[in-house]
């Protein structure tokens, strides 16, 4: 090349502080981080869509009534909420709760979880507006089918609910939310926030509140109504009246279902000092009468022959896929079970013995997984809520970045965040070429050109006093 030829050359390769140095490398970041986005989401979505045929395909009606009246009441009551516990231990395989009412939540539910969809979304894009209009809808419409939803829903929609509140600078309202998410699935991990760097100061400072907060406790009434089974975060505690101890302080999803009765459900307030009083309202069932003369119908035809009209007929008045009724009684030897299992049009007779031992609660396991075929699998800790989204540069902070909480995560600390500021102040003139951030985007931009990866901020020893401290690791064409 001679000189000519090389100066026209050197003439064309962009400077730092040429604005066509600043353009390739600002569209070069913009075009990675869109095309991370998009692979992300992609992913996800491509994940749920293959996991949700299966998520509330079936729906389990389950009643057990005693054999002899009051003198197995108590026998009937104990084996119904083992049995539901068993139940509730098959839904990761797909047998979800019958709502008992001919007016099925599905429509309801798969329109809550479309609009959960968008506003992921929505917060993976920054559409902030977009994203808490949506996460609004959502939780309106969730209202009406809480007590039958999945707990992963709720706690979905309460978390992005609590991202975009977050954003567009409602911090009681965030904070409120994500509480309520946290609590209802715990486990969530820091780099799930990941959608700004705010988010994720909001997860640890409310973490570490769950941690540091004293215990309370709930007495939960139903009148006189009797086997009321009470839940709490989505997971079987008894029956009311109760006594519930040990939960932290903030709301909890609280569901009571009794048969005859309208299923109850909201967030109830844990605050702390004496046991606070739930009065569940008694409202009959609009089809209490229905119900009750199917099962009467059952019970009378058991000794004669299998009921499969009549428990076909029931299981469509519980809005149920799968229905078992059993007749229970119990003697000195142990507790004997007869009754029907029906599904698509088959009913099959029940009988059961099973000891007055510690293999009780294996042998109606057993006995629930045999006749729906399904396994409950091994007890396992809860899966992550959401996939950790991709890392995105956030106006005023730093990159907020992906990854679990604990020991080596990355943690990024703003000091405009809204969380440590007061957000009644005017916010100054923003300058973009001014943040640091915006030249660690034009960084990532060049890696694909000469080699450069910015792997971000890493927490380091805070013993020393003065607030954490870390490193910036910067690799170029592979050396350290």
């Amino acid at each position: 090349m001679n000189a000519t030829r090389k100066n026209r050359f050197l003439s064309l390769v962009p400077t730092r502080r040429s604005p066509l140095f600043v353009g390739i490398a600002a569209f070069l970041a913009a075009s990675l981080l869109q095309l991370e986005v998009t692979g992300a989401l992609s992913l996800i979505n491509e994940a749920r869509a293959q996991a949700a045929p299966g998520a509330s395909s079936r729906r389990l009606a389950l009643f057990v009534v005693p054999k002899e009246g009051k003198k197995d009441a108590t026998t009937a009551m104990v084996i119904r909420g083992l049995l539901r516990g068993a139940a509730d231990r098959l839904a990761p395989a797909g047998l979800g709760r019958a709502p008992m009412t001919e007016v099925l939540p599905d429509s309801t539910l798969a329109a809550v979880q479309a609009k959960v969809d968008l506003g992921y979304k929505a917060l993976s894009s920054q559409k902030w507006d977009e994203a808490l209009v949506t996460y609004r809808e959502a939780e309106s419409m969730l209202q009406p089918v809480l007590g039958l939803a999945d707990r992963v829903l709720v706690a979905r929609t309460y978390k992005g609910l609590g991202i975009a509140s977050l954003q567009a600078r409602k911090q009681l309202q965030a904070k409120e939310a994500v509480r309520r998410s946290m609590l209802l699935y715990p486990g969530q991990k820091q780099g799930e926030y990941s959608f700004s760097l705010d988010a994720r100061n909001l997860f640890a400072q409310i973490q570490r509140e769950l941690e540091e907060a004293p215990d309370g406790s709930l007495d939960i009434q139903m009148g006189d109504v009797p086997g009321a089974e009470v839940y709490v975060g989505g997971e079987f505690r008894g029956f009311a009246p109760i006594k519930i101890s040990g939960l932290k302080l903030g709301e909890h999803l609280v569901s009571v279902f009794a048969e005859g009765h309208e299923r109850w459900a909201q967030f109830v307030a844990v605050r702390g000092g004496p046991e606070q009083r739930v009065d569940v309202p008694v409202v009959t069932a609009s089809n209490r009468k229905a119900i009750d003369e199917g099962v009467q119908g059952i019970t009378k035809t058991l000794d004669k022959a299998i009921p499969s009209a009549e428990a076909k007929t029931l299981a469509e008045r519980a809005g149920a896929s799968d229905l078992v009724l059993l007749r229970v009684t119990a003697d000195k030897k142990g507790f004997a079970l007869q009754g029907v299992y029906w599904r698509a049009g088959n009913a099959v007779p029940v009988r059961q013995e099973l000891a007055r031992d510690a293999t009780l609660v294996s042998g109606l396991q057993e006995l629930l997984s045999r006749l729906t075929g399904l396994n409950a699998g091994a007890e396992s800790a809860l899966a992550a809520l959401e996939a950790p989204p991709v890392a995105i540069p956030e106006a005023g902070g730093a990159v907020a970045a992906g990854g679990s909480s604990g020991s080596g995560e990355d943690l990024m600390v703003d000091p405009n965040s809204p969380i440590f500021r007061d957000t009644g102040k005017k916010p100054k003139e923003f300058n973009v070429v001014n943040k640091w951030w915006f030249w660690t985007a034009l960084v990532v931009g060049l890696g694909a050109i000469a080699g450069v990866t910015y792997w971000g901020v890493t927490s380091g020893d805070h013993s020393s006093g003065g607030g954490p401290t870390g490193n910036v690791k910067i690799t170029i064409r592979g050396v350290h």
